[in-house]
């Protein structure tokens, strides 16, 4: 079984790692960076994009990286394609290439070697943003 982790995105604060989830009062607490020096966060959903960890892993160059919803992954079995890590309601996570391409399920991709390059709310490795979801993430639950 895998391990239910979040990660929140603040269009101030950045990203912040949530160590602490709260559905009943729609609130999270969480650990990010304020000013290149380690802050503590506590706010309502509603203010940050709530991304959940798909319990797979990745490469970003040499370093093993968790994989979360919203990522952007290259992988061997795309290759020159990027695509969008994106959660079904079934629950299975899939890999989007976006513009009506094939989906491909993000746990077959295991068999290959896949990189994260970025996420769909930070600067991608052309300095780029990918984009945005201006409204939040209410959360999961």
């Amino acid at each position: 079984m895998r391990e239910i982790k979040f990660r929140a995105y603040h269009k101030i604060y950045g990203r912040i790692e949530v160590t602490d989830m709260n559905w009943e009062y729609q609130r999270f607490d969480g650990l990010g960076m304020n000013n290149g020096k380690p802050c503590k966060y506590s706010m309502p959903l509603g203010d940050a994009d709530i991304v959940e960890y798909t319990g797979l892993h990745g490469k970003n160059g040499v370093e093993i990286v968790e994989i979360y919803e919203g990522d952007i992954i290259s992988s061997q079995c795309f290759i020159e394609q990027r695509a969008d890590v994106k959660q079904l309601d079934t629950g299975e996570w899939i890999a989007d290439y976006g513009d009506n391409e094939p989906v491909c399920l993000l746990k077959e991709l295991g068999k290959f070697s896949c990189e994260v390059i970025g996420n769909i709310y930070e600067e991608v490795d052309n300095g780029s943003t990918k984009g945005t979801n201006p409204g939040g993430n209410q959360g999961k639950g």
